[in-house]
């Protein structure tokens, strides 16, 4: 069961869009 909560960081100035899997795998991490 492959769960992905979808984080909003503040390191960019619009902020970027993050995804987190079961692993705690972090993946796109890019500015918008």
């Amino acid at each position: 069961m492959s769960e992905k909560k979808e984080l909003i960081c503040i390191v960019c100035p619009r902020g970027c869009h993050l995804t987190v899997d079961e692993n705690m795998n972090v993946t796109g991490n890019f500015c918008k």
